[in-house]
């Protein structure tokens, strides 16, 4: 699952907390 687009902005903020932090 993608975090950052294409242009390094974040797709889906809780998403990519949850699936880096943890």
């Amino acid at each position: 699952m993608k975090c950052l687009n294409d242009k390094g902005i974040p797709l889906k903020v809780q998403d990519c907390c949850v699936s880096m932090h943890v």
